[in-house]
């Protein structure tokens, strides 16, 4: 079974992506992009590194990925933040992006909620994991 896109109907969660032949730009609605990985939440000791990854897909225009922490947007110009993104993928007409998000020597004080926010021309998405930092006394007692 091969999936051609033309209608009114979200392609991305209704046809797997293997099985895509075709796919038409004439949309008369809009599809919002996918986020296709999420966050997960994360445990820390500090000065440990961790990592977030996030992907999202689109069928319409290539999506940005931002970072936020606590609800700032992290800035890839501080030392301890580094955001990583590879360039989109195209597959069947389909765009595929993706970021990691690393924090370097975690503190207590990164200890929040860490948000993947995608957005595109069609509309803005995000999604949140949780990071908990523990000092060396509660590594100890664990």
């Amino acid at each position: 079974m091969e999936c051609m896109f033309v209608g009114r109907f979200n392609p991305l969660s209704e046809c797997p992506l293997s099985k895509i032949s075709h796919v038409s730009n004439n949309f008369s609605t809009t599809v919002h992009p996918e986020i296709t990985e999420h966050p997960e939440d994360k445990v820390a000791i500090e000065n440990d590194t961790v990592s977030f990854t996030c992907s999202a897909r689109s069928l319409t225009d290539p999506v940005i990925i931002d970072w936020l922490l606590n609800g700032t947007l992290t800035l890839k110009d501080q030392p301890r933040f580094n955001i990583t993104t590879p360039p989109d993928q195209v597959e069947a007409g389909i765009i595929i992006s993706g970021s990691t998000l690393t924090i370097n020597n975690v503190t207590g004080f990164d200890s929040s909620l860490v948000r993947c926010r995608i957005a595109n021309n069609s509309g803005i998405l995000s999604q949140g994991a949780n990071l908990d930092v523990l000092g060396e006394q509660e590594k100890r007692e664990s």
